[in-house]
This record gives structure tokens, C-alpha cells and sequence, in this order.
């Protein structure tokens, strides 16, 4: 005696929500990896940006110390031919230190920069490198607060993932809630 027997469920609430919830905590989970590599791109793109900032410091001190150079060589100049006074000597050396010192930490914070670059996209810490180009200056339109906030709100994955997370806390409610109702089954 051989005998088949079906069993196939036509309405289950509780299911259908629990489907819904778990479709939508994936969705949340894929919008936190998105918001992660965002983070990640982030955080290199500011680094970048430092790196051709402290570099165009570096380039300001050498320019001061030069100029400092030829106002301490001009004081000597003034004081060997009796012009001035040798206070005014003492002035530029001292400002020709300051611009020294200035020189010495603006090349140690671009050295500092270019590790942080180095240690950010993975380069080995004793390799050397330079970067090929600047960035030009380009001037930025601002948006308004309410173009932003709507751009903010479309493209953020951060808040993507947390309107995800609240559409599977929703649903798995209307699940916790459907446990109580009946389901429709069809036996043959």
C-alpha cells in the first residue's frame, strides 16, 4: 500500500513577515558593507589631501628661510660697513633660527604624512614615494540645507542601513504578531 500525501501552505502571515524581515536585514547588511567602503575611501581621500597640503608648507618654510637668509646676509652687509647697529644682526639671526625651526617641523610633518599615506594604502612603511600630481584649487558649490539634507538622505548608505534595520524591526513586530493568527493550509 503506497500512498502520497501534500501538504502546501496558502496563507501563513507569520511567514510572509519573517520572509519580509529577513529580505530586509540583508538590505540593511549590504548597506553597512557600502557604508564601511565609503568610511574606508573616506579616510584615504582626506590623507591625500593632507599630504599635497603639508608639502605646499614645506615649500612656504623653505621660501621663508631664504628670504630670512638674505635679510640676516643684509643686516651683516649693514653692520661690516658700519650702517647699522648690531642689534639689528641679532634680529635676523634669530629670525633666521625661527624660520629654520618652522623649516625643520614642516618637513618632519610632511614625513609624518607621507607614513600615514604609506600605512593607510598599504604601501610597506621603508618604501619611498612621491606623489605624481597636485590638487588645483577648484571652488565648491555649496547646497542649500534642504538640498543637502535630501541628497544626505538618498545617498547616505549609514542611514540607508538604519531605515533598513527599522523595516525589519517593523516587520518582525507584524510577524511576532501574526504568530497569534490562523494560517490556511490545503492537505490532498
Amino acid at each position: 500500500d503506497m500512498r502520497a500525501y501534500l501538504s502546501q501552505s496558502i496563507l501563513d502571515l507569520n511567514s510572509l513577515h519573517d520572509q519580509r524581515a529577513a529580505e530586509h536585514s540583508l538590505s540593511a547588511e549590504q548597506f553597512s558593507y557600502q557604508n564601511a567602503r565609503e568610511t574606508v575611501a573616506l579616510v584615504v581621500g582626506a590623507i591625500y589631501i593632507e599630504t599635497p597640503t603639508a608639502s605646499a608648507r614645506m615649500q612656504t618654510a623653505e621660501a621663508q628661510v631664504q628670504t630670512a637668509q638674505a635679510l640676516h646676509q643684509q643686516a651683516a652687509d649693514l653692520r661690516k660697513n658700519g650702517v647699522s647697529a648690531g642689534i639689528d644682526v641679532l634680529r635676523a639671526e634669530v629670525e633666521l633660527q625661527t624660520r629654520q625651526q618652522q623649516l625643520i617641523a614642516a618637513r618632519n610633518t610632511l614625513a609624518k604624512q607621507n607614513l600615514a599615506l604609506a600605512r593607510v594604502i598599504g604601501l610597506p612603511l621603508a618604501q619611498t614615494f612621491r606623489l605624481a600630481d597636485t590638487l588645483p584649487y577648484e571652488p565648491v558649490a555649496v547646497p542649500g540645507v534642504s538640498d543637502a539634507l535630501t541628497l544626505a538622505l538618498a545617498s547616505r548608505s549609514d542611514f540607508q542601513s538604519a531605515q533598513a534595520r527599522v523595516n525589519t524591526a517593523e516587520e518582525r513586530r507584524s510577524a511576532a504578531t501574526a504568530e497569534r493568527l490562523p494560517s490556511l493550509t490545503a492537505n490532498a
